[in-house]
């Protein structure tokens, strides 16, 4: 199967099974009247699935402005530029995971799907990449609170974060401009046993920024052939 096709493949999947409160997101910016201009963040853009969705269904009359973030140096797509850089809790380098049969699920900084044998080999099945494996490289990383320091961004109407793992890591990079942000979609990734500990973690470190729990999914699917438990939340700051 050539690249072309991997991607349509890819995209297919990621499109029916991703986990996205894309059109809650967008009916609660769009009956916030005041607002003519929004900063959208997407950090682990992947092909850009979350922010063509939230464009798709944002009011015509608001400017939006969109930043993707992904270190996969693979990606392409042409209705977005994305930074392709690894945002984290530092500006540093960090060794990147690349999962060369099934690059939209399980590439990041963190081993929880690397090393989860049950995970891969149902990936493997269905993308049909029986002897394909993961591959390191290295790549740079940014803090949220630099990114926007860099660029003049004083405000995040919509942060969404989806890095396999990696969200603390992200949240903590970016504890400034986390008291100027709106709505945070996060997916929550960990091993099994340690989820509701992960989650604990995640949400009262939100809550001191005073962002409420509005929606959760589960994603059933990574849950039943892995060892992995994998669910989106959706926070607004009350």
């Amino acid at each position: 199967m050539n690249k072309k096709k991997y991607n349509i493949l890819y995209n297919i999947i990621d499109f029916f099974f991703q986990n996205s409160f894309t059109f809650l997101i967008c009916r609660i910016i769009n009956n916030s009247k005041s607002q003519k201009e929004i900063n959208v963040f997407d950090i682990g853009c992947y092909m850009g699935n979350f922010s063509r969705e939230i464009k798709k269904n944002l009011n015509k009359k608001l400017k939006a402005n969109f930043y993707l973030f992904d270190p996969n140096p693979y990606i392409q797509f042409n209705d977005f530029n994305y930074h392709c850089i690894g945002i984290s809790n530092k500006i540093t380098k960090k060794m990147f995971n690349y999962n060369t049969f099934f690059p939209s699920s399980g590439s990041g900084f963190n081993n929880i799907t690397r090393d989860d044998k049950l995970w891969n080999l149902s990936r493997k099945l269905v993308t049909f990449n029986l002897f394909k494996k993961y591959k390191k490289f290295t790549v740079r990383t940014n803090t949220l609170d630099n990114f926007c320091k860099q660029k003049k961004i004083f405000r995040i109407d919509v942060l969404k974060i989806d890095t396999e793992g990696h969200e603390f890591d992200v949240l903590n990079g970016a504890k400034k401009i986390l008291n100027k942000t709106k709505i945070i979609q996060i997916e929550i990734m960990s091993k099994k046993r340690l989820f509701e500990k992960k989650f604990t973690k995640i949400n009262n470190f939100l809550k001191k920024y005073d962002f409420k729990l509005l929606k959760k999914k589960k994603l059933w699917i990574a849950s039943v052939f892995s060892n992995i438990r994998i669910a989106d939340y959706l926070y607004i700051r009350n």
